[in-house]
């Protein structure tokens, strides 16, 4: 086995405590006091320090149901 192979299994296999927070984080970002365009901005750097391996597709769908989740309520109406 190759030196990437065995990283990559680490990775893969065994996330670090600070990857788990991360994803912890992410799926608990809220709006607050945030414009919507900086709340958004958030969304797409906190999903590529959370989900690292996921598919750049699966991270923009991840981001746009956090994005609908943590909208404040005023912002929620708007939007649908």
């Amino acid at each position: 086995m190759f030196v990437g192979q065995k990283i990559y299994t680490f990775l893969h296999d065994f996330p670090t405590i600070t990857a788990e927070k991360s994803k912890v984080k992410f799926q608990n970002l809220v709006q607050s006091n945030d414009p919507v365009g900086h709340f958004y901005a958030n969304l797409k750097r906190m999903v590529k320090l959370a989900f690292p391996l996921l598919l750049a597709v699966n991270q923009d769908e991840l981001v746009k149901q956090q994005f609908f989740q943590g909208l404040k309520p005023d912002n929620q109406i708007e939007v649908r």
